[in-house]
């Protein structure tokens, strides 16, 4: 009999080669730990980089765990830690569809932006210059604003989402950060391996979005002054600063101290 009848389809790690029951979201128990099911048994790989498990790849008779794979029910739409309301449509993911990052799965993750948090929108990117931004601002004037903020979170990682990592080079915006931010970043919404031309037309939301589904977070935070295109059901998840004060708002910075909050319970 094929296991779709038994329902449930079988799906492998790519990272391990582990294979699990593929469920349909709507078979996990309304009690579970939803994010349990969204993760290697073996090795927490996240879910939406699994494939279609071959012949002989699962031992005849072994105990597979269920899971959750993005895309193997017609019921799944990229859920991952979405609902469905929130995950990204199949061409943005295919947009941006790589295997599984390495780092800050499972964790708690700020996605963060540069232009309009840590100084100014108005920054300029001129080529064998650099950026730049016109005074009375200066670069990065608010870093220390939000080292402050993450100081009680020493758990809390860093994605970076800014558009800096597709111009200059995730080393180059890695580096612009002070050495205490610097050890937080695990990575970016963007990968060379991207289609730039494709990520570029993504809303910051969608670019965001799909590195959630990718990196599969306990909890996770986005720093912006980009409000376009979030969806409703995850603008608990966002932080939306004013593009010309960033981080030099007290409104804004109380914000982000409440929602640093959640990342202790979650």
């Amino acid at each position: 009999m094929k296991t779709e009848q038994l329902g449930y389809k079988e799906y492998k790690c790519i990272r391990c080669g582990w294979v699990h029951a593929a469920i349909p979201q709507s078979a996990v128990p309304a009690d579970a730990d939803h994010s349990g099911y969204l993760r290697c048994f073996r090795c927490s790989a996240p879910s939406s980089g699994f494939v279609p498990a071959g012949e002989g790849d699962a031992q005849t008779g072994s105990s597979l765990q269920p899971v959750v794979v993005p895309g193997a029910w017609e019921d799944v739409k990229g859920g991952n830690s979405l609902s469905e309301a929130a995950a990204p449509d199949r061409a943005v993911l295919e947009a941006t569809s790589l295997p599984p990052p390495r780092r800050g799965v499972g964790e708690a993750v700020l996605y963060l932006d540069f232009d309009g948090v840590l100084h100014t929108k108005d920054c300029f990117i001129v080529r064998k210059q650099g950026p730049f931004v016109n005074p009375p601002h200066r670069l990065f004037e608010h870093m220390a604003v939000l080292e402050q903020c993450l100081a009680p979170y020493p758990d809390v990682r860093i994605v970076l989402s800014t558009n800096w990592v597709r111009r200059m080079g995730y080393v180059y915006a890695r580096s612009a950060l002070s050495k205490t931010l610097r050890r937080r970043v695990v990575g970016a919404t963007f990968h060379t391996q991207m289609d730039r031309r494709e990520f570029k037309h993504l809303t910051r939301a969608e670019q965001v979005l799909c590195d959630v589904q990718r990196r599969c977070p306990r909890w996770w935070l986005a720093l912006d002054d980009d409000g376009e295109g979030w969806p409703q059901a995850v603008a608990n998840h966002l932080v939306l600063t004013d593009g010309v004060l960033g981080l030099g708002n007290p409104s804004t910075v109380a914000q982000l101290n409440a929602a640093l909050e959640g990342s202790r319970s979650a």
